[in-house]
């Protein structure tokens, strides 16, 4: 590297050898007015006050912009900023759109999770479990509990279908949305099976061998479906709606089933 006095981290030494590689030259450094602003908007979303700008410009301390950097990751604006990237990958959402648009009384609890999952820095992988089976992790306090329930609202959201009379296709829809959101947000690739697709060996392209129905049938058996209530309020019934959980349709089938019509010319008798 040629230009060492740019340097200031491992990172910035990284960068330059590859600028320099390149044959191109870092940009100069900014001023500390648009410096601030640019590192408030970006972690908050909000500008700087002008009192934190006189702050800034009147330290010139060498660890000055590390302080203005650590004091927006410990804001709680930093949370709410950057949780908004999640919840549209989790499709966060107050009701259940589609049909009916039944409210989500108890969404925000789920959306007050994930602000918290980033103000406290939780771990990745943890954030990730507790998500898709919070229900089944190891409490020790009743606080804990809670919020491994709280977490299952990534499995209780989403688009529902509320008017559809066949219980068993809407049971199906919820827990095939629910798969290809896990696929979407974990994996990086769609799982919903093609509804004209319906096949049961079809492979998930990873190093497992077992096919999507048993998948499928892991998410029938859990407890997120939507028309079960839970101790966190992570349930889409809602409480002015009587007739929820959907009953079987009591549409009359044709041809109708019970005692045959006597024939006539102008009737044939049914075979």
């Amino acid at each position: 590297m040629q230009n060492t006095a740019w340097v200031k981290s491992p990172i910035d030494a990284f960068l330059l050898a590859e600028l320099e590689k390149q044959g191109i030259a870092p940009a100069p450094a900014t001023d500390k007015r648009t410096l601030i602003r640019r590192a408030t908007f970006d972690l908050t979303g909000l500008p700087p006050t002008a009192q934190e700008i006189d702050a800034f410009l009147a330290d010139t301390s060498a660890d000055a912009f590390s302080k203005v950097v650590e004091r927006l990751l410990a804001s709680p604006q930093y949370g709410e900023r950057w949780a908004r990237h999640w919840l549209d990958v989790a499709r966060y959402a107050d009701s259940n759109g589609m049909d009916e648009n039944v409210a989500y009384g108890h969404a925000w609890r789920y959306r007050d999770y994930v602000v918290r999952a980033f103000n406290e820095d939780k771990p990745y992988d943890q954030f990730l479990v507790e998500q898709i089976a919070g229900d089944l992790l190891p409490a020790r306090t009743e606080e804990e509990r809670r919020e491994g329930l709280t977490a299952l609202g990534f499995l209780a959201l989403g688009a529902r279908v509320l008017a559809e009379p066949d219980v068993r296709k809407l049971e199906m829809d919820i827990i095939d949305e629910q798969l290809d959101t896990l696929g979407k947000a974990f994996l990086g690739m769609t799982l919903a099976v093609p509804a004209a697709m319906i096949t049961s060996s079809i492979p998930s392209p990873t190093r497992t061998t077992t096919p999507w129905p048993p998948s499928s049938a892991v998410r029938r058996a859990s407890r997120t479906r939507s028309w079960e209530p839970s101790s966190s309020g992570m349930s889409t019934h809602s409480p002015h709606r009587t007739n929820w959980p959907p009953r079987k349709s009591t549409r009359q089938r044709w041809p109708p089933s019970g005692p045959r019509l006597p024939s006539s010319p102008m009737r044939p008798a049914r075979s």
